[in-house]
């Protein structure tokens, strides 16, 4: 599951079958289902992965949990053309549950969408639904808008997913938010995000975030964008914060 090259179809082949014949003994477990999922997710030919992890009814002792659901999203970032991404997507997140949802897996989704939104701005969307959001009105604005259309991917509900309060944002939620805001081209959305953040809660801004902000503000163009990175600069030196480099002029 941790191979960095993707193994052939060959091999993906060959691995299948092994898994085939435990499951057909009736000796596979937990462990080397998410294993297997975990290979397979990582060959060239990703039809495998989906092939085993729809077998999972005839597997005894084996369910779908945190991590069969994250190795699963992984693959389905992979697959080729976006209407059949859609049209897997909408078939396989409702097996995300109350029973295997965790931060981790809900990050996963997060970057899942990021990674192919078919839908402008659902991974916006899905931030909004699961965590504790307070960025204003452009935000609110951004998402009421964008909810009002019709949306192709099928985002379970917060009381599906046994969410009875909303996750706090994290760094890592934030650092994927404002490089979605980069993909999408909501600049101004981006800055919104970043801005707000450093009001509430700066001990959270890191050196990514620091540098996709001064991206954001380049490419925004807003008549104040070169006051704006001069300015958080200066507040980063002033600061301690040892967040200026070659690469954060590059991106002035």
């Amino acid at each position: 599951a941790n191979q960095q090259n993707q193994l052939s179809k060959t091999i993906g082949q060959k691995l299948y079958s092994v898994v085939d014949k435990l499951i057909t003994d009736e000796k596979l477990n937990q462990t080397e289902f998410n294993a297997a999922l975990g290979a397979l997710c990582n060959c060239e030919d990703i039809s495998y992965v989906f092939k085993l992890f729809q077998r999972k009814s005839s597997i005894k002792n084996v369910r779908y949990d945190s991590i069969s659901m994250l190795w699963i999203l992984r693959a389905l970032s992979r697959v080729k053309t976006d209407t059949l991404f859609t049209e897997m997507f909408n078939e396989l997140v409702p097996y995300i549950s109350k029973r295997n949802i965790d931060e981790k897996l809900l990050f996963e989704l997060l970057r899942t969408l990021h990674k192919r939104d078919t839908d402008h701005l659902s991974m916006v969307i899905a931030v909004d639904k699961y965590y504790d959001t307070n960025f204003g009105q452009l935000w609110d604005k951004t998402v009421k808008n964008a909810s009002s259309k019709p949306r192709k991917l099928k985002l379970p509900e917060p009381e599906t997913l046994g969410i009875e309060k909303k996750f706090h944002l994290n760094n890592h939620i934030i650092g994927l938010l404002l490089n979605d805001t980069i993909k999408t081209k909501s600049y101004e959305l981006g800055i919104s995000v970043y801005e707000g953040i450093m009001k509430s809660n700066p001990k959270m801004i890191d050196i990514d975030m620091f540098h996709t902000y001064l991206d954001l503000l380049t490419k925004s163009r807003t008549s104040d964008y070169l006051d704006k990175q001069t300015m958080a600069l200066q507040e980063a030196k002033d600061n301690g914060k040892k967040f200026v480099s070659v690469y954060t002029i590059g991106l002035m």
